[in-house]
């Protein structure tokens, strides 16, 4: 009788092991840091809003922050320079490439840089004009254990 019920006790343990690992249990909400294109860069610095279009490769709807885990990533931009005197064909105004290293609670303000004396697609440059540290956290998510 006592061989059953151990072997009772292991069945049942063997169970609860196999059913635990294929529970769904909250993730721990994750630390994260941000892109940022909704502020107005000072144009007297000729720095000019970009949107991003493209996270690694993926293209993302337009918003005015991203969150992301910390990492590095490369974003595609497009400028929506504006600046006095700016003779630029509608060929040259391309998409550009930017990577960056994004760490906790970090806020990256990304702008376009209007360089006057570029000629083509030399005319801007996607760059980080502004840095600062903003609470981030990702929401939690089921995820399979």
């Amino acid at each position: 009788m006592a061989a059953g019920r151990v072997k009772g006790y292991l069945l049942a343990g063997v169970m609860a092991a196999v059913l635990a690992g294929c529970a769904s249990e909250p993730k721990q909400a994750e630390d994260c840091g941000r892109f940022s294109a909704y502020l107005e860069p000072p144009a007297s610095e000729n720095l000019y809003r970009a949107l991003v279009t493209h996270i690694d490769g993926k293209p993302v709807i337009s918003q005015p922050n991203y969150k992301l885990a910390p990492g590095r990533y490369t974003l595609t931009l497009v400028e929506l320079i504006h600046a006095p005197g700016m003779d630029v064909p509608l060929n040259a105004r391309k998409t550009k490439t930017l990577s960056l290293d994004l760490k906790t609670g970090e806020r990256l303000h990304l702008a376009a840089k209007y360089l006057p004396e570029g000629q083509g697609e030399g005319f801007w440059e996607p760059v980080v004009w502004q840095t600062d540290k903003a609470r981030c956290v990702l929401p939690k998510v089921l995820v399979n254990q």
